[in-house]
């Protein structure tokens, strides 16, 4: 899986960013985001690690990764669609 748009949705001023892919076998680096993610397995079985848990996330279910924790994610699914949905906070801007 290819991770280098990621750079670029951390540093997009956007505030809803949704990764959908169809894939297998995916293993990635451990890494972290400055926002929060919310990651939907529509189809094959996920394995979500952080240093403290290791998370089952079986097809059509959800998990929210807070902003700034540490996680890795791998399955050996043949078949595995995944969506991951990045949610930034809000920039506010004072008004007076």
């Amino acid at each position: 899986m290819n991770n280098s748009h990621f750079k670029e949705v951390e540093e997009d001023d956007t505030e809803f960013y949704v990764y959908h892919v169809l894939t297998g076998n995916v293993t990635t680096e451990i890494h972290y985001h400055s926002s929060a993610q919310l990651v939907y397995a529509e189809g094959g079985i996920v394995h979500v690690f952080t240093d403290q848990k290791h998370w089952y996330l079986p097809a059509r279910c959800f998990m929210w990764i807070p902003a700034g924790t540490p996680h890795y994610i791998f399955s050996t699914s043949q078949r595995l669609i995944y969506i991951i949905f990045t949610l930034k906070k809000k920039k506010m801007k004072v008004a007076f």
